[in-house]
């Protein structure tokens, strides 16, 4: 009976050194970072403190172009800052030219003042004057007028080939792509948007998930200023210009000739 303990408890241990670096690896893994619209509803005092240490951070929609206000968003900012969740925000896009594209940037920033950063959710081509990628870098460029917190855009793998030029005049992609297998690009992405299937046990129900790929730190999504430049191309060739309105002293400000 000894010896069968003695077995027994041998099994044990050798069972948990095999099983240990799992547990390590899952307990170690980065959080999901959840985007969330009306869709998903009013959050909830008891569903913000799950959130917190259920994601990493989120990201809420504000508003659909730059007349609709997410019917949600300022219930959930006020009680997911009441317990320190993290946030930041984004702007469905409907802009038709560079002018509506920089409208959207400001009634974006107005409306979130405090959000960590801002996202340009790019997926559809609405511009009948000039080009989308042009009124896309002066989405970018009036965000730099307004605030020194990070400006990210967002769009399909499939979509993204249109912004030829403008995804330099950001400082962070976040790319869509509903795969099991990271997506290989010619440029760099920093939020891979992986599922909308994804089931959050704070809020009961599935959402839209996406991981961090380890090209920017957690700091820089949450640290509140930018501080490097995006895709990973340099900005010592980059002129510091807008095309709709005054001149930025921003590195990041790119000049397209006829917002082309």
């Amino acid at each position: 009976m000894k010896k069968l303990k003695m077995f027994c408890s041998l099994v044990v241990v050798l069972g948990l050194a095999i099983v240990a670096p799992f547990f390590t690896t899952t307990a170690n893994a980065a959080k999901p970072v959840y985007d969330l619209s009306e869709w998903q509803g009013n959050i909830t005092d008891s569903q913000a403190k799950k959130l917190k240490s259920e994601a990493e951070f989120l990201i809420l929609r504000v508003q659909y172009g730059s007349s609709y206000k997410d019917r949600v968003f300022q219930n959930n900012v006020r009680i997911l800052s009441k317990y320190g969740v993290k946030y930041g925000v984004y702007s469905y896009s409907l802009y038709k030219n560079a002018s509506g594209a920089a409208n959207e940037a400001s009634t974006l920033i107005k409306a979130a003042p405090k959000a960590l950063f801002y996202v340009n959710d790019a997926e559809s081509n609405n511009v009948t004057s000039g080009s989308l990628n042009g009124a896309t870098v002066a989405w970018a460029n009036r965000a730099r007028q307004l605030t020194s917190r990070p400006i990210v855009l967002y769009s399909y793998q499939s979509f993204m080939g249109n912004f030829t030029t403008a995804k330099s005049a950001y400082d962070a992609i976040w790319l869509a792509s509903y795969t099991s297998v990271k997506p290989s690009t010619n440029y760099s992405y920093a939020l891979w948007q992986y599922t909308d299937k994804y089931y959050s046990a704070a809020l009961g129900k599935r959402v839209d998930a996406s991981k961090l790929t380890g090209t920017k730190s957690l700091s820089f999504w949450l640290g509140g200023s930018t501080t490097s430049s995006t895709a990973g191309e340099s900005t010592s060739t980059k002129q510091v210009s807008t095309s709709v309105d005054k001149s930025v002293k921003n590195p990041h400000v790119v000049r397209l000739n006829n917002a082309q």
